[in-house]
């Protein structure tokens, strides 16, 4: 059984649009930014700035479900701190509703090839899974849909590969329900029609097909 499946972009669009307040003190940054990772949000402002990290505190409270849209690094901050820094007065700087679909990442347009090898009474002997996908012109990251693929099932083959193309947009980022989800969502579609194909109860294909333990190491 061979399948390929498109999934169009998806966009983090909570109801808070992302923002950050930007303040100098001499040289003491203080950045106060909607992230659950004030590290990620410290390293890559003060390597940017060409400051070291002690110089600038990132004060953040929680925030709920950020997902993808305020787990790294974005270009607001940085802007702020920068646009701070030559007004000298602190600055707070809020994405638009337009900006949230260029300025906090996405789940990238992607293609999904599965196959599926068995054999005449449904045991599952080669899975091959590869994804193509469009990234940035500066980065290499596509999410990752593809290692579900070779544990959930017992299969003694598994081939998968990722094959990116550079485009003219941001970075894929984290998404909800993360890359596993997608790729998942691939390889259960596919059992169906294999159990189509063999005559068989899709449930029944499953429990054939049950991993009692991890396909990679051997372990329950």
């Amino acid at each position: 059984m061979e399948g390929t499946f498109t999934f169009a972009a998806n966009h983090h669009n909570p109801m808070e649009m992302s923002a950050s307040v930007a303040s100098w003190d001499d040289d003491q940054l203080t950045l106060w930014d909607a992230t659950h990772g004030p590290t990620a949000t410290q390293m890559p402002v003060a390597h940017l700035l060409g400051i070291p990290v002690s110089r600038i505190r990132v004060i953040t409270h929680f925030v709920g479900g950020t997902f993808g849209s305020k787990a790294m690094i974005w270009a607001h901050p940085n802007l702020a701190a920068m646009a701070a820094k030559i007004i000298k007065r602190p600055v707070k700087l809020v994405l638009a509703r337009e900006q949230m679909f260029t300025g906090c990442g996405l789940r990238e347009d992607n293609e999904q090839t599965i196959t599926l090898g068995a054999t005449a009474d449904g045991r599952l002997t080669a899975i091959r899974h590869t994804k193509l996908s469009i990234t940035s012109a500066y980065d290499d990251r596509a999410e990752p849909v593809l290692g579900g693929s070779g544990e959930l099932y017992a299969c003694e083959n598994f081939a998968a590969a990722y094959h990116l193309i550079k485009g003219n947009t941001m970075s894929p980022t984290f998404m909800r329900g993360p890359g596993e989800a997608a790729g998942l969502a691939v390889l259960e579609c596919a059992m169906d029609e294999l159990a189509e194909k063999a005559g068989l109860d899709p449930i029944e294909l499953r429990l054939r097909n049950h991993a009692d333990v991890d396909p990679n190491s051997g372990k329950p």
